[in-house]
């Protein structure tokens, strides 16, 4: 069965400019009949036709011009976007298809649902989500797996400024991405193992009182001694639901300077830049570029087990005009 590609695109107000500035609203949706996933079966991982969903995404963009002389100006490009997708049907019985990750924890497509949803070992709780603690204090883990996060971010920022001085140009892009959730299942694993800074610091940590009800619905207030036997009861994946982060941060995805000469004797001019990319990336999370992939595939981007970090790329470029 072939996957089938749609796209509509719609200026929701159109645009307005001046000299100096101009502003648009724009709205796109993007159908996918039949996608390919790498579906897990029989010890290997195959391309199938998987399911049906769609991407939508409301898109501001700002610019504006001020070109003070023909040696120095300023530019800036701002761009506000809000993407979303949905899964719109299964081609399977399942109820869900687990296309990346591990058997406990996995993205995955479910009906209704963001694509990419992260199911996985989770606590009991109760009808309005609080964790139900057990008699000894401590949360019990459900017996049964549920959606622990959604990677979409609520929204997208990225600025382009750009400065000019002379034959001097200074060109970067940013990004800010807001909301979206991964799970870092390295932190999970060094707590396991007592090597990270958090096992450390709760090592032993007395009168600790979870968050939750008891059994009977009432609030919890047993506290209880984190042992080691805390840290290593569920093996080193632990529970999935606890290595679920914030993926917010800021990038700073390329800065670049370039000079251009002026004619030489009437015959040439060279155009000099230099560049660098992913040279910042600042999170409120504990894990990696959440960029990297798991086992190098794309698709696993929101799950971290011992991710190779980021790569940043340095370049030199001439280019000469006759």
């Amino acid at each position: 069965m072939n996957n089938f590609n749609a796209s509509f695109s719609l200026p929701i107000i159109g645009r307005y400019s001046n000299n100096s500035a101009s502003f648009s609203v724009g709205y796109t949706k993007t159908w996918h009949t039949n996608a390919l996933f790498p579906i897990y079966d029989n010890l290997e991982f195959t391309y199938n036709n998987a399911a049906d969903y769609f991407e939508e995404n409301w898109e501001i963009e700002l610019n504006y011009i001020n070109d003070y002389s023909r040696k120095k100006g300023f530019n800036i490009s701002a761009i506000f976007e809000v993407p979303r997708t949905k899964v719109t049907k299964l081609h399977s019985s399942d109820e869900r298809i687990a296309y990346a990750g591990f058997s406990d924890v996995s993205m995955n497509l479910i009906e209704g649902e963001s694509v990419g949803v992260i199911v996985g070992s989770q606590y009991l709780q109760d009808k309005e989500g609080s964790h139900i603690i057990g008699n000894d204090g401590f949360p019990i883990v459900s017996a049964e797996k549920g959606i622990i996060a959604d990677p979409t971010p609520d929204y997208i920022i990225k600025l382009n400024p750009s400065l000019k001085f002379k034959r001097i140009s200074i060109d970067a892009v940013l990004e800010f991405s807001a909301g979206g959730e991964f799970w870092n299942g390295t932190s999970n694993a060094l707590n396991y193992y007592g090597t990270s800074a958090h096992s450390g610091e709760f090592r032993n940590f007395t009168d600790t009182i979870f968050a939750g009800v008891t059994l009977a619905g009432e609030t919890n207030t047993k506290p209880v001694t984190l042992t080691e036997d805390w840290w290593t009861q569920r093996g080193i994946s632990g529970v999935a639901e606890d290595a679920v982060q914030n993926a917010q941060h800021l990038r700073l995805r390329q800065l670049s300077v370039t000079y251009k000469s002026k004619n030489l004797y009437n015959f040439f001019e060279y155009e000099a830049s230099l560049w660098v990319q992913n040279i910042l990336f600042a999170t409120i999370h504990s894990g990696v570029d959440t960029e990297t992939s798991l086992f190098g595939y794309q698709q696993t981007q929101p799950l971290e087990l011992f991710n190779m970090p980021a790569v940043k790329t340095y370049g030199f470029s001439l280019l000469f005009r006759f």
